[in-house]
């Protein structure tokens, strides 16, 4: 992956532009317009469904309802995948996001299930009703952050000149490409869709597929006795 002054070196060639030495330092108000227009982008980009963006988290439950912010649960949260919350204590499924009508039924009169339920409420995570304390909770959530700074950790934008984009790289210069266009008033339709084919094609290519079983029902996660594949005679 090119870091970010790379990228707007290769960009500012192609242009027609003078390359900086610096990007984020730099006062020139060409290269001051590249970096938030790809900041920018990097807001569109994050709302589609890169894998690279599907991290995981997990949390030890508290005595209350909240369980606290889910951006402190987990760092640069936008969404939870269905089907991923799990009880890793007792080896259960969480139910959820439920509606605000099931959240009020069960505050009136309790849970009586073995599975927990979770809603998101202001940007936090709620367990409702609230569960006892120590319980381990693990769930798959999409980030936001398509940007990785040098020590590897994940943010949301480009601040420094050697954070590196988790997505390739010709999105984010195609990306900046149209905009840059746009915003000088410059024909940008052909610019916008190559940019678009090119994240059609990337998005295809993150993530591996699950293969299609036309003949068989789908596994369900239920308990039972397993045996390992090959260790029997």
């Amino acid at each position: 992956m090119k870091t970010l002054l790379q990228i707007v070196q290769q960009f500012c060639n192609a242009t027609g532009l003078n390359p900086p030495l610096g990007v984020v330092s730099s006062t020139d108000s060409q290269i001051v317009q590249i970096l938030a227009l790809m900041n920018e982008g990097l807001d569109s980009l994050a709302m589609k469904p890169w894998a690279q963006l599907q991290q995981e988290a997990t949390f030890t439950s508290t005595a209350v309802e909240s369980q606290g912010a889910l951006e402190t649960i987990a760092p640069g949260f936008r969404s939870i995948i269905p089907d991923t919350f799990w009880n890793l204590t007792n080896k259960l499924p969480a139910n959820g996001s439920i509606s605000p009508k099931n959240t009020q039924i069960l505050k009136v009169w309790g849970a009586p299930s073995a599975y927990t339920q979770f809603r998101e409420v202001n940007g936090e995570l709620h367990l409702i009703p609230a569960v006892g304390v120590g319980t381990q909770y693990r769930f798959e959530y999409n980030s936001q952050n398509l940007v990785q700074a040098a020590d590897l950790t994940t943010k949301q934008y480009f601040t420094a000149d050697t954070d590196v984009p988790l997505i390739p790289d010709n999105i984010i210069i195609a990306d900046l490409r149209w905009r840059w266009k746009a915003e000088k008033e410059l024909a940008y339709a052909e610019n916008f869709r190559t940019f678009e084919n090119l994240c059609k094609q990337a998005l295809v290519n993150s993530a591996t597929k699950t293969p299609l079983r036309m003949g068989s029902s789908p596994a369900r996660a239920m308990p039972g006795i397993v045996v390992p594949l090959g260790s029997w005679q």
